[in-house]
C-alpha cells in the first residue's frame, strides 16, 4: 500500500484485521516516513482499490462471505492404517441451541 504524508511517499505492508480497531503504523512505515508527531491528532485511512482487486473480490465474493458452507458433490474416503487399528464409536456432541437454526439450513 502506498502511504502519503505531506511531501513524502512510501510503500508498506497493510494488514486487514477481522475486528474494528484503530489504525496504527508499523515500524517499517515509521522508518520510511518522517512524521511530525506533535502535529498529528487523528489518523484517517482512505483505501483505493484498483480495478484488478475489485474484479478479484467480485469474482470470488462467495469465498469472502462470512457464512458456513459445504462442498457440493464431494465424497471422502478414510483408510485406517495398521493391523491393530480398532474403531471407536463416540456419541456425537450436542449442537448448541443458538447454532441449531444455522445447522438446519445446511441440511
Amino acid at each position: 500500500m502506498t502511504f502519503n504524508y505531506k511531501q513524502q511517499s512510501a510503500i508498506g505492508t497493510l494488514f486487514i484485521l477481522p475486528k474494528d480497531v484503530d489504525a496504527s503504523f508499523g515500524r517499517d512505515w515509521l522508518r520510511k516516513i518522517r512524521l511530525d508527531r506533535k502535529e498529528i491528532r487523528k489518523v484517517e485511512m482512505e483505501i483505493n482499490y484498483d480495478d484488478e482487486l475489485k474484479k478479484l473480490l467480485d469474482d470470488y465474493k462467495d469465498v469472502m462471505e462470512e457464512t458456513v458452507g459445504k462442498i457440493p458433490n464431494y465424497e471422502y474416503n478414510h483408510t485406517l492404517q495398521g493391523a491393530n487399528t480398532k474403531l471407536i464409536f463416540i456419541r456425537p456432541r450436542p449442537i448448541p441451541y443458538a447454532l441449531k437454526p444455522k445447522v438446519e439450513e445446511l441440511e
